[in-house]
């Protein structure tokens, strides 16, 4: 801000106004009567004193409006900055041309052309005005998004910490449990074990986005590929996997990446589905043999929420994950058919480390 308007800022803009405004009507009505006392023609002084008082009455009005119009306070030095400042260069060019020229009536050449500028630079203060306005409300609304950000980050960071431990608890006794006896008992317990910790995983990635990651590091994707495979419970299912692409990601959530798809494909494909992971020109991709998915619904099934097994305790959040972790990572994802009539999810744009 500069001297000028820190100056506003301290007398008050709607004083500034009022001020010019009144000063310009005191002129306006003492005009007549110089006009009365001098030899001045009275229709010239009575139209000075109509241009001079009608500045002065509109630069009163505006600060009156100044609170009810949409600027922001703090943009109010603005304005009035830029009637100062206009009706000063217009008082500059009359004094140049005193200098070079005779003016024919100088008192009224500078009240009426001076006062003019006054309200022309009014009316560009409030463009201004505007426009800062704008820009310092997207400004706060940046700033309340990222605090609310940071609060929801550190509340997932949180929750995360508080679950991960009864749920490694869990998992250890679920271990240690005699299968013999309740096997399918013990294995839903497990399941249901693995599903809280790889939704812990998915929320963290949602909320924090690429804080959630660790360093990215050079990683097999055939080897994570049948990590997350292993992982899943699928002994009538196939996994081919036909690429030796080293990229660089985050093991543990490119683990996570491929098994929601994995899930998704036998869920969708049957138990004795074929999934296959192949190498892109720039990437990889994950296809099927299952039924597919319908054009219409390739867009949607990446938004938060969208399920088809509501009814089986889905969240619909895996293939959500799938595409925060392809923006995290910068990479071009599409959904087609495969050749054998299932899905196929590409990733292109991948970083690679091959060998």
């Amino acid at each position: 801000m500069g001297y000028l308007l820190r100056c506003i800022a301290l007398l008050g803009s709607r004083r500034v106004l009022f001020a010019l405004g009144g000063l310009y009507i005191c002129f306006a009505a003492g005009i007549p009567v110089v006009s009365l006392l001098g030899d001045r023609p009275g229709e010239a002084a009575l139209t000075t004193s109509l241009l001079v008082g009608t500045s002065g009455l509109v630069l009163l009005y505006s600060g009156y409006r100044l609170p009810r119009t949409a600027i922001r306070p703090d943009v109010f030095p603005v304005v009035a900055g830029w009637c100062i400042r206009a009706g000063g260069l217009m008082v500059g060019i009359l004094l140049l041309m005193t200098l070079i020229t005779e003016l024919a009536d100088p008192v009224a050449n500078f009240l009426i052309l001076s006062g003019l500028a006054c309200v022309a630079g009014l009316g560009m203060g409030y463009h201004d005005g505007q426009a800062k306005t704008r820009a310092k409300d997207a400004e706060d609304y940046s700033e309340q998004l990222e605090r609310q950000n940071e609060r929801l980050e550190n509340f997932a960071s949180l929750l995360a910490h508080e679950l991960r431990n009864p749920v490694s608890i869990g998992q250890i006794y679920t271990h240690q449990l005699p299968e013999a006896d309740h096997p399918e008992a013990v294995g839903y317990v497990a399941e249901a074990f693995d599903r809280i910790e790889n939704t812990i995983d998915i929320m963290l990635v949602l909320a924090r986005g690429q804080k959630a990651l660790s360093e990215q590091q050079p990683v097999m994707l055939a080897a994570v590929a049948q990590e997350a495979w292993d992982e899943l419970e699928t002994p009538e299912a196939t996994l081919a996997v036909e690429t030796d692409l080293m990229i660089e990601a985050d093991e543990t959530y490119l683990r996570h990446l491929l098994r929601n798809l994995f899930e998704n494909a036998v869920e969708h494909g049957g138990d004795d589905v074929t999934v296959t992971v192949g190498d892109l020109p720039t990437g990889f991709y994950v296809a099927d043999d299952g039924r597919g998915i319908p054009v219409d619904v390739r867009e949607t099934i990446f938004e938060r929420g969208y399920t088809t097994a509501a009814d089986d305790g889905g969240m619909g959040l895996g293939l959500t994950f799938v595409k925060a972790m392809a923006d995290i990572y910068s990479w071009e994802y599409s959904v087609t058919a495969s050749t054998r009539g299932g899905a196929r999810f590409d990733f292109e744009n991948v970083s690679d480390r091959n060998p």
